[in-house]
């Protein structure tokens, strides 16, 4: 399939508090000619692919789950690529499930998933967490605090987590929300290292990780057993730190002695190139 396919994009471009709900927009739009915001059916006509990410985000759930959307893409072969960022299989959010059972209503459904368990069970390709490279812009510091800092909703493990490493380097920790994301990167830059704790409910990579490497700095990932084993380029890092207890994350930052470098970039243009690729679909 060519290039000048039209691509038709479900992403909230004028959400404020997180351009994970845009970056799709902007991602599709540096690798296609052909790009239109989609909010309901009749913004379909002449659309060759339906994108969607985030497709638990509510303002995008009301679009792509309107029956009449269903059965337009049905009806006219048009497939839907998705990016799953949450959990599937989970009994915190049993109406996730739900949302699933709906999703596979599409005919040509080509659907990542960011847990590695929704993955396995639904056979599919993992789904990175990352923004266009629209948004990596941020101001760069003289010199890097030799810290750590944490910047996000602090639940208990991760306050168990940072009252560890508090005992041996400096950590600040900041609740998210009081920047914008300028600022937010800005911040996350000052430090020599950025904590990246894991998700309670979901098994991957998040996205503070990819953040660490665009500010150049060094990520300390929380982890899983079986993590790394769907992660083939992030595992090959090597100036960053993946740990799964506080104590052998303390060990490793004293013993591995990284220094700040140029970091390796990934961003959401990279994984969604390599997913159209997956169906022949050509980008720039």
């Amino acid at each position: 399939m060519n290039q000048d396919i039209k691509i038709g994009i479900i992403s909230d471009v004028k959400h404020e508090s997180s351009p994970a709900y845009s970056s799709y927009y902007h991602a599709c739009s540096n690798l296609f000619k052909n790009v239109r915001l989609v909010n309901n059916v009749n913004d379909l006509d002449g659309i060759d692919v339906l994108v969607c990410g985030n497709d638990h985000f509510k303002n995008h759930l009301d679009v792509w789950s309107d029956d009449k959307m269903i059965n337009y893409c049905n009806e006219k072969n048009i497939p839907f690529f998705v990016h799953t960022v949450e959990h599937i299989h989970t009994k915190y959010y049993p109406n996730n499930l739900d949302i699933q059972r709906k999703l596979e209503k599409y005919k040509i459904l080509n659907q990542r998933c960011w847990d590695i368990q929704d993955a396995i069970l639904k056979n599919r390709s993992i789904a990175r967490v990352l923004l266009s490279k629209n948004f990596l812009n941020y101001k760069k510091p003289e010199t890097k605090k030799d810290g750590i800092i944490f910047i996000g909703k602090i639940y208990d493990n991760r306050r168990n987590l940072i009252n560890e490493l508090s005992k041996h380097i400096e950590v600040e920790t900041i609740e998210r929300g009081q920047f914008d994301y300028f600022e937010f990167l800005s911040k996350l830059a000052e430090y020599k290292y950025i904590l990246s704790p894991k998700s309670l409910l979901v098994n991957g990579i998040p996205g503070r990780f990819y953040e660490s490497l665009w500010v150049d700095s060094i990520p300390l990932q929380e982890i899983y057993d079986n993590t790394l084993d769907y992660y083939d380029i992030e595992k090959n890092v090597s100036n960053a730190i993946f740990f799964k207890t506080s104590d052998e994350l303390i060990e490793k930052i004293k013993t591995e002695k990284l220094e700040v470098s140029e970091q390796p970039k990934m961003f959401l243009e990279d994984e969604l190139s390599n997913f159209f690729k997956e169906y022949n679909i050509k980008t720039t």
